[in-house]
């Protein structure tokens, strides 16, 4: 498949949008046909798409075919027990064997004294004042919350590193990581990638990028002459990240999705519960194939909405 080229008549790019298009009709034709789906090696024939098509899968495979919409759920627990296993098996492969990690079952008196603090510290009024761009603030943050993720996980995804920064902006009102849209793995920065938080962090060399995995680069210390200056509370964040770092990165999806869509519920005054939260993702074109997956079942938004009210990050 041919690379992007400049014309040297036009000084135009030519796009390879079109390549991405094609692939992601070959891959929904292939679906909508139960044909089989090797997501790797679909990865390993266009490595230059990697990332999106990874993302496009990962909204595919949990949505309906068109041969299924108007067909009632299916209730043998057979068939979902089986569904759910081909797709952590698919998402282990293409975005590593952090996802197939066993859950992380919190102790709620940590989160309980933790979320005390963090409420504490959002009710201070707070008003950043020194010259640093919004953008180099994002920087050193994120190349932060890489360097407290390392040594808690085998691998720092990219993934994780986007859900830790928007948790931590909920947790303590930084108004920095404020770009996030529904995405189909949850809130998602683009511009935290392409624009601001990664390529700074390069440049700077707080991170590495390898794919969809960040690791520390050989600056790394430097982000500690920058850090207390844009955090309001080092100590604090630290041990909310230190929690985190504990979730699977299917985990951390779970919570940042649910933390976005009881903040859109709590906006417009409706009461914040399980079925509500169901509700809102499946009016979401982006997230109701969330609700088919065994992460998003009743039980467990219930005990995700437990964990954000222990945090203080839902009131009520």
């Amino acid at each position: 498949m041919a690379a992007a080229t400049q014309d040297p008549r036009s000084n135009s790019v030519v796009p390879m949008r079109n390549d991405v298009e094609r692939i992601k009709q070959e891959m929904v034709t292939a679906y909508e046909d139960l044909a089989p789906i090797d997501i790797a090696d679909w990865v390993a024939r266009y490595p230059v798409h990697r990332d999106e098509i990874l993302s496009f899968w990962v909204w595919l495979s949990g949505t309906p075919r068109l041969q299924e919409i108007h067909e009632p759920p299916r209730s043998e627990p057979n068939d979902r027990i089986a569904d759910e296993a081909i797709r952590q098996a698919c998402l282990a492969v293409s975005l590593g064997h952090q996802w197939l990690k066993e859950s992380f079952d919190p102790d709620p008196a940590i989160d309980e004294a933790l979320g005390v603090e963090l409420a504490s510290i959002r009710a201070k009024h707070y008003r950043f004042r020194g010259k640093a761009s919004k953008a180099f603030r994002k920087g050193v943050i994120f190349a932060w919350v890489v360097q407290k993720l390392a040594p808690q996980r085998e691998e720092v995804s990219r993934l994780a590193a986007q859900k830790v920064t928007y948790v931590l902006e909920k947790a303590l009102s930084l108004g920095v990581f404020t770009d996030h849209q529904q995405k189909p793995l949850g809130p998602y920065d683009h511009r935290a990638k392409y624009q601001d938080a990664e390529p700074i962090a390069v440049r700077n060399g707080w991170i590495r990028v390898r794919g969809s995995i960040i690791e520390l680069g050989e600056t790394a210390s430097g982000i500690a002459q920058y850090l207390p200056r844009y955090i309001r509370s080092e100590d604090l964040a630290a041990r909310l990240v230190a929690r985190l770092a504990r979730l699977t990165d299917e985990e951390l999806e779970v919570l940042a999705t649910i933390a976005w869509a009881s903040a859109a519920l709590s906006s417009t005054g409706a009461p914040v519960t399980v079925s509500t939260v169901q509700a809102y993702l499946e009016q979401s074109s982006q997230w109701r194939g969330k609700l088919r997956r065994h992460c998003f079942r009743r039980a467990a938004i219930g005990s995700t909405l437990s964990r954000l009210f222990r945090l203080r990050l839902l009131e009520g």
